[in-house]
């Protein structure tokens, strides 16, 4: 009754949201004096909103009333699992709830434009949310999605795939958390047993620097996230066989040792004056041009364009074109820097940076000729491009910190106007290529069968 009472409450607000918005299209758009339709369009208006808001009340209460709901559900789980019974969890409907919601509310306005100005695009545009609105349909439909812990392993079912996984191949759940701007995703996640850094592939490596883990589960299945790592633990200390240490734990042990034989301790003189030259070059161009400077005061100044000497190349990534624009990149310069420039030494990560800024500033104006290009954002990618492979297995601060930025800053890069592609996708590049050459300098002199290129230390015990 609650999975039915959730769809009823979104389908009403839906509905009521898309009254609402024509509502406000035929109020604003009346340009004669029919007072009445004027009145009516409100009070339609008025009453929408109204639904909306009960609707959502709705959805409040029956939220509250779930709850209380996991703490029952995990104690019945974890007897069942005690007793050797095989154990099926399935998602809550929440998210599938706003999906199908979000998707009817795309569907419905991309169809009112298709019927208003038919065109080639907009159709297109409305079969991909109709597409959009049948998956959400399917997915709320009872058994497409559940969770099986079972003493022949692990299965996890979803609507386009479905996976498993066995006790012996399997350690180290945990639950974490991908922090975006607006939400926070918990998850559970687990490592595999004979995955070691060389043997993990390019995909694996990606997925590991993102999450922190090997593999991740689709749902939490209506239990908290810690609980639900907890619980998948305890399946495995009672129905796997293999609990010694794996090739995986070895290798991370044996990178710790590594790691800790590395230098942490150098000041991070090229960052600091890094930072500082772009404070006072900033302060010298607020003295000349105010807080905004333009596109031609940027030009005149030493930014990068199509025009402009080559040592532009140089110059430009110390210039920035507004407060906000240079505290941003200050912020993420310092964070990487310092967490690279500490292993690295002054002289090599000084190399990098110079490389990372000509590569950015090179190719922007190869993309954009006509456009000035400014900031040290370039330097920043390159930086957190070595980082990437600097720390494959995200399991130190150096690796969170550049897997956490760069998703976020290449979307960032791909959506925002007025933001240099070229810059940012050339500074990637750059630091990418650096730290893949000097991974395989450092191969060449490695000892005792792994690489000392490979630099993150053990999961169980990491550093700062």
């Amino acid at each position: 009754m609650r999975v039915l009472a959730r769809i009823v409450c979104w389908l009403v607000i839906a509905a009521a949201a898309f009254v609402g918005i024509v509502c406000v299209a035929l109020i604003v758009g009346d340009d004669g004096d029919d007072g009445d339709a004027r009145l009516g369009g409100a009070v339609i208006l008025v009453v929408a909103l109204g639904a909306v808001a009960a609707a959502w009340a709705g959805l409040r209460a029956i939220k509250r009333r779930d709850a209380a709901q996991p703490a029952v559900e995990l104690a019945g789980v974890q007897r069942r699992l005690r007793a050797g019974d095989p154990v099926v969890l399935h998602p809550r409907t929440g998210r599938r709830l706003l999906l199908f919601a979000f998707a009817i509310v795309l569907t419905m306005g991309t169809v009112v434009f298709a019927l208003a100005a038919p065109n080639v695009i907009v159709g297109v545009v409305a079969g991909l949310f109709a597409a959009l609105f049948l998956f959400a349909t399917i997915e709320l439909t009872p058994g497409t999605g559940s969770l099986r812990i079972a003493p022949d392993g692990l299965t996890a079912r979803t609507t386009l795939r479905r996976r498993h996984w066995a006790w012996n191949d399997i350690e180290h759940f945990q639950g974490y958390e991908i922090q975006s701007g607006y939400s926070t995703t918990k998850l559970v996640g687990f490592d595999r047993r004979e995955l070691t850094p060389q043997r993990q592939g390019v995909w694996r490596t990606i997925n590991r620097g993102m999450s922190g883990v090997d593999e991740t589960l689709p749902d939490t299945y209506g239990l908290p996230h810690d609980a639900l790592a907890e619980l998948l633990d305890e399946a495995r200390e009672r129905y796997a066989t293999e609990h010694g240490m794996s090739q995986s734990e070895r290798a991370d042990r044996a990178l710790a040792a590594q790691v800790a034989r590395i230098p942490q301790d150098r000041l991070p003189l090229v960052t600091a004056a890094l930072a500082l030259g772009c404070v006072a070059v900033f302060i010298s161009e607020a003295s000349r041009f105010g807080l905004f400077p333009d596109a031609a005061e940027l030009d005149g100044a030493g930014g990068a364009s199509g025009d402009t000497p080559w040592w532009t190349l140089l110059t430009a990534n110390v210039l920035h074109g507004s407060p906000i624009h240079l505290i941003l990149n200050l912020v993420a310069l310092v964070v990487l820097g310092w967490l690279l420039e500490r292993e690295l030494g002054w002289l090599r990560f000084g190399l990098l940076c110079l490389v990372a800024g000509v590569a950015a500033m090179g190719l922007a104006t190869l993309i954009q000729p006509g456009a000035v290009t400014v900031g040290v954002s370039g330097v920043i990618f390159g930086i957190a491009g070595f980082a990437l492979v600097r720390d494959t297995h995200r399991t130190r601060a150096l690796g969170a910190v550049a897997w956490s930025i760069v998703p976020v800053g290449v979307i960032y890069t791909f959506l925002t106007p007025h933001v240099s592609i070229g810059a940012h996708v050339g500074g990637l590049l750059a630091g990418l290529a650096i730290g893949y050459l000097h991974a395989r300098r450092v191969t060449e002199r490695r000892t005792g069968g792994i690489s000392d290129a490979w630099l993150p230390t053990s999961r169980r015990s990491p550093s700062g």
